[in-house]
């Protein structure tokens, strides 16, 4: 069974909060509804980076292939987010790109980088998504 964790971006005092330490402070005004109170809670992929950092959902991460995402939970799985600018006949445009973050490897850590995460570093994203 997958392990839970969370953290959340509190936007009142613009930090990340430890879930474990918050938990026991929080009142229903933090949660209004998801995700729409002042606090946007992170929930973790279950899988970690090439250094062992842990991937939240909100993240952003730079892959093998060099492609900046971000990390989205999407109704019963985590995938990534994207777009690069690619140029066919001349003429540049923008292709978008998604893929799923896969839970049943048994190696959880993969050869991604956490960058940052949506909340606390938007503009390594250039307003692309």
């Amino acid at each position: 069974m997958r392990e839970f964790r969370f953290k959340a971006w509190d936007q009142y005092h613009t930090e990340m909060i430890n879930w474990e330490q918050y938990q026991h402070e929080m009142v229903s005004d933090d949660f209004l509804e998801y995700n729409k109170g002042p606090l946007k809670i992170m929930q973790w992929t279950g899988l970690t980076d090439k250094n062992g950092v842990d991937i939240y959902e909100g993240d952003i991460i730079k892959t093998e292939e060099g492609l900046i995402v971000k990390v989205v939970w999407d109704k019963v799985k985590f995938k990534c987010l994207g777009s690069v600018e690619k140029t066919y006949q001349g003429e540049k445009y923008i292709d978008r790109i998604e893929f799923e973050l896969r839970l049943d490897s048994s190696d959880k850590r993969f050869g991604v980088e956490v960058l940052g995460n949506i909340f606390e570093n938007p503009e390594i994203l250039k307003g692309e998504l």
